[in-house]
């Protein structure tokens, strides 16, 4: 009788474990989870270099863009020690430093063919060396056009010839500045600025500027930015008072 009753207390503890723990189920999601997708090592799309502005033809320079407007405030000023420089000359022949012309003061002339304003006042540069070059030396750096096809086009450049691109190299711009030496009949010594207008940024130079650097090599005329500011009536007054006229200037 114990036995019987011990079977059927097993038996009802079975029952009610089968009942307690209903079987173990994984639920199914309602959606399937996505794949993540693989990082990449693809570099950026390029961006497009902002389109360049088409050449003007104007004689405001109010309306000019600035891409063509190439001034830079001078890195030295009056009383400075002018920064030395050695520089190609146009025909490729070798090279001028400024270090070179201690010996008397040194006019330094910067301008380029296309500066209306600089060939207007070629001559009276060319009378300056005429008349003091036995009391001081003369080195012109030709520098960035003021005055390109591509860029600022000036119709008096057009009416007279001058139809010049802005030089992209070296040799370009030597071609250009031997041009002018040619046609403007420069009598000084000429070197070529680099192309990427170190000497020009330096001396704030463009579009054309006016220096004379004493012989201890120190600027003691630092003229104003061309156009306005290029007066070579400044230059032959300063040599005068300061350096003395020579024979020929008395004439």
């Amino acid at each position: 009788m114990r036995y019987t009753k011990g079977i059927w207390m097993l038996g009802l503890l079975a029952v009610g474990c089968a009942t307690a723990r209903p079987p173990q189920t994984t639920p199914v999601p309602a959606t399937l989870p996505q794949p993540v997708a693989a990082a990449t090592c693809d570099a950026p799309p390029e961006q497009a270099a902002p389109a360049r502005p088409a050449p003007i033809m104007t004689t405001r320079m109010l309306d000019v863009p600035s891409e063509f407007l190439h001034f830079t405030a001078p890195k030295v000023r009056k009383g400075m020690t002018a920064p030395d420089f050695a520089l190609p000359l146009p025909d490729g022949a070798g090279q001028a430093s400024l270090s070179m012309f201690r010996d008397k003061p040194t006019v330094l002339v910067f301008g380029s063919i296309t500066c209306d304003r600089f060939r207007g006042s070629a001559g009276e540069v060319v009378a300056l060396y005429n008349d003091f070059s036995g009391a001081a030396n003369f080195l012109m750096v030709y520098i960035r056009e003021a005055h390109a096809t591509d860029e600022w086009i000036r119709e008096v450049n057009e009416s007279v010839g001058i139809r010049v691109k802005q030089p992209v190299s070296q040799d370009e711009r030597a071609g250009v500045a031997r041009t002018c030496v040619n046609r403007l009949k420069l009598p000084f010594t000429t070197v070529v600025d680099d192309i990427d207008d170190t000497i020009s940024e330096t001396y704030g130079a463009w579009p054309e500027r006016l220096y004379v650097i004493g012989t201890d090599g120190r600027i003691v005329y630092q003229g104003g930015q061309g156009p306005s500011g290029f007066r070579p009536a400044e230059v032959r007054a300063l040599l005068l008072s300061t350096y003395g006229a020579t024979a020929d200037a008395a004439r």
